[in-house]
C-alpha cells in the first residue's frame, strides 16, 4: 500500500481535492426559490440613500441639462419617481442660460417630467438675479418654471413681488403673473 501511494500521489492528491469541492458544494446552504434577492426587495421596498447624493438628467433634443444635487434621497419601488431634502437644482439651457435653486424637499416624478421644488426655494440666474417662493415647478415638457405663490425677484436696481412666476430659460422669459410691485432704483429685500 506504501508504494501504491508512492507512485500514484498525484492522482490521490487530485481525488482528495475533487472530493472536497464536491462535499462543499453539496453542504453549500439552498437558495430558496421563494426568497427575493437583496435588489428586488430594494425595488419593492424603495431605497434610501443618504449624505450628498447627485442626479443628472440630460435632454439633448430639448438642450436642457439639470442637475440635482441632495441631502438625501429616497427613490420609489419603481423608481419612476422619487424625493429629497435639502436640494441644490441647476437647470442648464443650450442658449447658457442658467438657474440654481435651492430648498428644503424636492420630488420628481418621471412619468410627468416634473420637478416640484418647496419649502423656501431660493434661486438665482447666471446674470445675478434672485428670486425667493415657497414652491416651484419644472416642466420638462414645457422647459419652463413655474410657481403661483407669492415671489420676491431681486436684480441690481430693482426689487419686484408679486404672485405667481413663469420663467422659460429657452426664450429668455421670465413673467410675474399678478399683484405685481415693483421698486425701482435700490435693491429692496422685504
Amino acid at each position: 500500500m506504501k508504494t501504491f501511494f508512492k507512485k500514484h500521489w498525484p492522482l490521490v492528491g487530485i481525488a482528495l481535492l475533487l472530493l472536497v469541492a464536491v462535499l462543499y458544494i453539496f453542504s453549500a446552504p439552498k437558495k430558496d426559490d421563494n426568497a427575493a434577492g437583496f435588489t428586488d426587495m430594494l425595488m419593492e421596498k424603495g431605497v434610501e440613500l443618504t449624505e450628498n447624493i447627485t442626479i443628472t438628467q440630460e435632454n439633448p433634443d430639448r438642450g436642457v441639462k439639470w442637475v440635482l444635487n441632495a441631502e438625501e434621497i429616497k427613490f420609489s419601488e419603481n423608481k419612476a419617481a422619487y424625493s429629497g431634502k435639502d436640494f441644490r437644482f441647476r437647470l442648464e439651457h443650450k442658449d447658457g442660460t442658467q438657474i440654481k435653486l435651492e430648498g428644503e424637499k424636492v420630488n420628481y416624478d418621471r412619468n410627468s417630467g416634473e420637478v416640484n421644488l418647496r419649502g423656501n426655494v431660493n434661486g438665482q440666474t447666471e446674470n445675478g438675479y434672485r428670486f425667493v417662493t415657497d414652491h416651484l415647478l419644472y416642466r420638462e415638457e414645457k422647459g419652463s418654471i413655474e410657481t403661483d405663490a407669492p415671489v420676491k425677484m431681486f436684480g441690481p436696481f430693482f426689487s419686484v413681488s408679486g404672485h405667481g412666476l413663469v420663467f422659460k430659460p429657452g426664450e429668455g422669459t421670465l413673467r410675474i403673473l399678478a399683484d405685481v410691485t415693483t421698486y425701482i432704483g435700490r435693491n429692496r429685500q422685504e
